[in-house]
């Protein structure tokens, strides 16, 4: 999946309106990029590009599914897992 289709997937996610666990799907559509080769820099630059464009309510969504990529989260959601023990 390129960093393309990664935002793709997120807007077709978003544009789905508020269907519940619309969360949990943007963290399966990050995952599934991430599995496919894409890096955690990529995916947090797409991300941050989308949020200029789209309303307050998304952007809240996006900061929240930012918290993953980032790794702001318990460890076992971080969808790129931090090396060494960095905090």
């Amino acid at each position: 999946m390129t960093s393309d289709q990664l935002q793709a997937e997120i807007l077709l996610e978003l544009s789905a309106g508020r269907k519940p666990g619309k969360l949990g799907r943007l963290y399966n559509v990050v995952v599934k990029y991430r599995d496919e080769g894409g890096s955690q820099e990529a995916a947090m630059l797409s991300i941050e590009a989308l949020r200029s464009r789209l309303a307050e309510a998304d952007d809240d969504t996006l900061l929240e599914l930012l918290d993953f990529v980032f790794g702001w989260c318990k460890p076992e959601l971080q969808i790129w897992p931090k090396k060494g023990g960095e905090h």
